[in-house]
């Protein structure tokens, strides 16, 4: 069955532009972007009688499993077997999804779904833009209040940096940059200039220092020739220059410029916490969602909890998370699989690697909806030129 050419999966184009913006919605307790994206996957399997699966993703998956299954039965006083058991099976979802959907996606079909959807979530930056630094006022995200997640601070209390439909300015980058690099990649480069200044508005120095990198990238490694080359340079320094003479500029600039990314606390506080975990932790690891309580039983990582921004919690980034929540042989083999996407992907597409790796240095991208957005646009694009798949018939 040519699945690539059927009009029946039309929907996919839709729902993976929206999946992240539907996680701000509830049916319960439950995400309804996990609800429809694996409602949908059972149709797509039925359909097709098979599943295209990463042979490295399911490694780390089966072994993640088995990990919390020990620690179960180990029963630390820190460990929910609930939380854990939740964790298994929403984990178990994620990589359902990314198998089945990636499997049916087409690139060009994807981007232009994509763009739309990106142009009407710009606008609407603009929007918070122009109320925040202009207007001097607050803004909220735009979205359906009466039912989206109620325990949201911002929904309640709004923001005074732009979000467009989103809960805060990182998940308004997070989410266009792989538009970004799709736009890059197909060297559309006036369009990247509008996404790229639309993160710049946003104040998210994640995003923008993944853009800048992103842009580098295409600019030395995909840009043919000199001529195209300087002058995007020279355009670059011209926008860059007028821009930070904005108010939106400014406000970025300045927190770029006040941030020590060599000491940012979601870069540096994972590897902190492993640093202080006994020997036989580290090998299996604390359990997904357990910090709060390992610090208050244990005594140990607490330093890396003191004076630091309230805002973070008891988060840690997800490459240091792997180490810690499920130990040294978990971490090997999470590299394995990020080297086996290297492997896998050509030039012109290692720019949504590039978004993945640095994404996992500053934010949660594990076993979540981050994981399924930019796991399904890389291994759709990917799975061509990559080995690491195994076709399973059902």
């Amino acid at each position: 069955m040519n699945t690539l050419s059927n009009k029946k999966y039309k929907f996919v184009y839709l729902l993976i532009p929206l999946f992240v913006y539907l996680s701000v919605y509830k049916v319960g307790a439950i995400y309804l972007s996990y609800i429809i994206g694996f409602l949908y996957s059972i149709y797509i399997v039925y359909r097709e009688k098979e599943i295209l699966v990463n042979k490295f993703l399911i490694l780390f998956l089966i072994y993640t499993l088995i990990n919390q299954l020990i620690l179960i039965l180990l029963d630390k006083d820190y460990i929910i077997n609930s939380e854990i058991i939740n964790n298994m099976i929403m984990s178990c979802i994620t990589v359902f999804i990314i198998s089945s959907l990636s499997k049916i996606i087409e690139e060009d079909k994807l981007y232009r779904t994509y763009k739309i959807i990106g142009i009407i979530a710009m606008i609407g930056l603009l929007i918070h833009a122009i109320s925040i630094f202009i207007l001097n006022k607050n803004v909220y995200p735009i979205v359906i209040k009466e039912l989206s997640d109620k325990t949201s601070v911002v929904l309640r209390q709004g923001i005074n940096r732009p979000v467009s439909f989103f809960l805060e300015p990182q998940h308004y980058a997070s989410y266009m940059l792989p538009l970004l690099f799709l736009s890059l990649k197909k060297q559309k480069v006036i369009f990247s200039f509008l996404i790229t200044t639309s993160i710049i508005i946003s104040t998210s120095l994640q995003g923008i220092l993944i853009a800048g990198v992103l842009w580098i990238y295409y600019i030395l490694s995909v840009f043919k020739g000199i001529g195209k080359k300087t002058a995007i340079i020279a355009i670059i320094c011209i926008f860059l220059g007028i821009l930070i003479q904005t108010p939106f500029g400014e406000f970025a600039i300045d927190k770029l410029y006040k941030t020590d990314i060599s000491t940012d606390i979601r870069i540096t506080r994972g590897f902190g916490v492993f640093d202080d975990m006994t020997t036989a932790e580290k090998l299996t690891g604390i359990g997904p969602g357990t910090i709060s309580r390992y610090i208050s039983n244990t005594g140990r990582a607490v330093e890396w909890f003191l004076n630091t921004d309230n805002t973070f919690g008891y988060f840690i980034s997800t490459y240091s998370g792997v180490l810690v929540n499920y130990g040294i042989i978990a971490g090997i083999l999470f590299n394995i699989l990020l080297i086996s996407m290297i492997k896998g992907c050509s030039k012109e597409n290692l720019g949504m690697f590039i978004i993945i790796f640095l994404s996992t240095l500053t934010q949660t991208v594990l076993f979540n909806v981050w994981f399924i957005f930019y796991f399904i646009i890389f291994f759709s694009i990917c799975r061509k030129t990559s080995n690491g798949f195994i076709r399973i018939l059902l």
